[in-house]
């Protein structure tokens, strides 16, 4: 076969480095097959077009703001879960917190109750809120167990 610049309208020549008709890019074949006709991103596009390039090949915009990072809503304490839990199955608990230990070091264990049953006690804690905390987390742990979900 001979090659030609020019092809004829029942042949086309194919480019013998490339294996395409010279005539047409592969993108222009595959338009013609019923496929929308896209630049491939091999293609040498004039920077005019898109723009100065990104060392990671992105075309670079002068008006791209990056957003701040979001905010995430505060994840609530164990006492609130607990709380709207108990307030769900309307179970009325007490909270008792005992003081243990000597003045100068004073340790605090929590506990949460419904009527005659603990639900779940701290261990010993350096303070009042820290001795709540635990006791709400292991109250929750027992109505998780218990099926009050």
């Amino acid at each position: 076969m001979k090659w030609s610049s020019r092809p004829s309208a029942t042949h086309n020549a194919v480019n013998p480095d490339t294996g395409y008709p010279s005539s047409s890019s592969p993108v222009a074949e595959s338009a013609g097959a019923g496929l929308p006709a896209t630049t491939p991103a091999w293609s040498a596009t004039p920077d005019s077009e898109h723009g100065p390039l990104e060392p990671n090949g992105q075309p670079s915009s002068p008006t791209t703001h990056q957003q701040p990072p979001r905010k995430l809503a505060p994840s609530l304490s164990g006492r609130q879960l607990l709380n709207q839990r108990l307030q769900k199955y309307k179970l009325p608990a007490v909270f008792r917190v005992h003081l243990v230990g000597p003045p100068q070091q004073p340790r605090w264990k929590g506990s949460f109750w419904i009527k005659d049953t603990l639900l779940g006690c701290s261990r010993l804690e350096h303070s009042k809120a820290a001795a709540k905390e635990g006791a709400a987390m292991a109250a929750l742990k027992w109505l998780n167990s218990n099926h009050y979900y």
